[in-house]
């Protein structure tokens, strides 16, 4: 038997508010510019949000595909998006990233960004 699994991930706000300290900017300025493979920058398009986040690649956890489990929204990610986040999680659990990929040469571009 096999049962369809969702890839959850954990955003974490990068803002400050009453009970979260939140990421100091040079720090998100950093994970925007992929320096670290276990972060990655969002901007979630819900409701319009402008509001920053910052999602834990190593946290994420498979969930069944049931509608009693979760609310399953209308975004997705685009088939170039989901290239690159697939690149991304392999940088992450290879411990390594191999730089004539996609990824690889967009993350080489955000380092050099003055």
């Amino acid at each position: 038997m096999c049962f369809q699994l969702l890839r959850i991930k954990k955003d974490i706000g990068s803002f400050s508010v009453e009970k979260r300290s939140g990421f100091k900017p040079e720090f998100v300025k950093r994970i925007r510019r992929c320096e670290y493979p276990q972060y990655m920058w969002d901007l979630l398009p819900i409701n319009g949000s402008t509001e920053e986040s910052v999602m834990k690649l190593d946290h994420l956890q498979p969930v069944g595909r049931s509608q009693d489990s979760m609310e399953l929204l209308d975004y997705c990610l685009s088939d170039d998006a989901l290239f690159l986040f697939d690149e991304w999680l392999e940088w992450l659990l290879k411990g390594f990233l191999e730089t004539d990929t996609m990824f690889g040469e967009l993350r080489e571009d955000l380092i050099n960004l003055p």
